[in-house]
């Protein structure tokens, strides 16, 4: 909802400074509500899924499903997951690609797909477990500062 916005910024920047395996440095957040409303506006015009995590006093976490806004590719959508570190381990990965499953049923979706950092294992689990398959990899594509 528009007014879950702050919130939901408020959980990007903890991620961002929590951990590496975000895109984004903490730095590079672009930190205008407006803008943020703005873009998720535009994405769940094209068919696309935001879920979050509330654990009732903020938000520990999400997962944005981005379909493709063109009739080539919108079958298929871009998947973007992040939970907190004090709530991992407790079901909330699982959950979240269980609602994202049933979305892309109803909604013809037949192609889900990320990327996931080499180094980070918990999450390579978490997609074989929930069906995903490695079918490459981007040597170079990410540089560490």
């Amino acid at each position: 909802m528009p007014q879950d916005t702050s919130n939901f910024l408020q959980l990007q920047k903890h991620l961002d400074k929590e951990t590496d395996f975000m895109l984004l440095y903490p730095e590079e957040r672009n930190s205008s509500i407006f803008l943020l409303q703005d873009n998720i506006q535009s994405s769940l015009k094209y068919g696309s899924l935001f879920l979050v995590i509330d654990d009732g006093n903020k938000l520990v976490g999400y997962l944005q499903a981005s379909r493709g806004h063109y009739k080539k590719i919108h079958h298929s959508a871009y998947i973007v997951v992040g939970i907190l570190a004090a709530a991992a381990g407790k079901g909330l990965g699982k959950l979240l690609f269980k609602e994202l499953d049933g979305w892309a049923r109803n909604n013809n979706i037949t192609r889900l797909e990320l990327t996931v950092m080499k180094s980070n294992k918990i999450a390579q689990r978490l997609y074989s477990k929930m069906g995903f398959k490695i079918e490459g990899v981007k040597h170079n594509s990410i540089f560490m500062l």
